[in-house]
């Protein structure tokens, strides 16, 4: 039976919160179709979460977020997705 969906975005994103609990953030999206879909959706995501911490003067600290094939017999391998920490 051949997956709908091809792969999942799956990691962590970072910011500068003095509160622990809200300093990083799991990343995980299992719907996405194709390497280019992880692409698009990761920045897309990104640019919100920039827009929300932005809101309260936090910064991005660290990311780290990959684009994995959700059948486990796939040949392609996890990608990781690169994202620009200004």
């Amino acid at each position: 039976m051949k997956l709908l969906y091809a792969f999942i975005i799956f990691g962590y994103v970072c910011n500068d919160s003095p509160v622990m609990e809200e300093q990083c953030h799991q990343v995980y999206f299992p719907g996405v179709l194709s390497r280019a879909d992880c692409s698009v959706k990761f920045a897309s995501y990104m640019s919100r979460y920039q827009d929300k911490i932005a809101k309260n003067s936090l910064s991005m600290t660290d990311v780290e977020v990959y684009c994995i094939p959700s059948d486990p017999d796939s040949v392609d391998k996890p990608t990781k997705l690169s994202y620009s920490i200004l």
